[in-house]
């Protein structure tokens, strides 16, 4: 695909003050319907774009409903922005590692966190089209994200098994907790509840957690869901009534309101 000649700045213009979809969009909504048929669904080739050179390690769409665009990262540092139909890419090398995380504050659409293996966070602003320098740890950094209602605070997978909050306003580690035996693979929050936060872990366990009740360095589970192998991510669905965890070649869809019920409600192979 071709490198773009204008600013990404450009391509997102006008999308300031819009709601957002993880946002009153899908307040307002009901819950998902479940009619949808996996096995109905094609690829069309016409609809595949290269948008880094390397095997992409995170992929994000733009919280807009006005712009449809992605921001993907790859094993090779590449940070790559594609507005999904056209044929530019913009394509960024920000870090010297592979990048683990990205996140995109939902209130400014030019913010946009990253992270690598290194180690290494950094703040672009798409205006300036400059990458800062946010966080340096000795520890691998795994993923990272942020709550809806929290712009100053940065969470983040570093080491095994940690998650750690970063406060922009002193520049520092607020609170750190050892919630998994091994390393994070991410960190959801849900949308209806931003307390409320998922994370699935390379020890095969997703863990529930609110973010409310700590007892120092200690914060315990809401619930725990175990599998046979790790998983590599678990996300709420948009109303926060469903968790979808992920393993090799099975996706759980777990109904949250069926709370003492069985929790793997279908799984799909892919």
């Amino acid at each position: 695909m071709a490198q773009a000649s204008h600013s990404i700045t450009e391509t997102l213009g006008g999308t300031k003050g819009e709601r957002f979809l993880n946002d009153a969009n899908f307040k307002e909504g009901k819950k998902e319907s479940s009619s949808l048929r996996l096995e109905s669904l094609r690829l069309d080739p016409e609809n595949i774009a290269r948008v880094v050179p390397g095997r992409i390690t995170d992929v994000r769409f733009f919280p807009s409903n006005s712009v449809k665009m992605i921001v993907a990262g790859d094993k090779l540092e590449n940070i790559g922005f594609w507005n999904v139909g056209q044929s530019e890419v913009h394509l960024y090398c920000p870090h010297q590692a592979p990048i683990s995380g990205i996140s995109i504050q939902p209130h400014c659409l030019s913010k946009i966190y990253t992270s690598c293996y290194g180690g290494i966070v950094r703040l672009m602003d798409a205006e300036k089209e400059i990458f800062d320098l946010v966080v340096d740890s000795d520890e691998c950094i795994y993923t990272l994200s942020q709550p809806t209602n929290e712009a100053n605070c940065l969470y983040f997978a570093e080491g095994s098994g940690g998650l750690t909050i970063w406060d922009n306003r002193i520049g520092k580690r607020s609170s750190h907790w050892a919630l998994h035996r091994k390393r994070i693979n991410t960190i959801d929050f849900n949308c209806e509840n931003p307390h409320i936060v998922a994370t699935s872990s390379s020890d095969g366990t997703a863990c529930i957690w609110d973010l409310r009740y700590t007892d120092g360095d200690i914060l315990s589970p809401l619930r725990i869901f175990t599998h046979e192998r790790g998983l590599q991510s678990a996300y709420f669905s948009p109303s926060g009534c469903s968790l979808a965890t992920t393993r090799c070649c099975v996706i759980h869809v777990t109904d949250l309101d069926q709370w003492e019920k069985a929790f793997v409600v279908v799984d799909f192979l892919y």
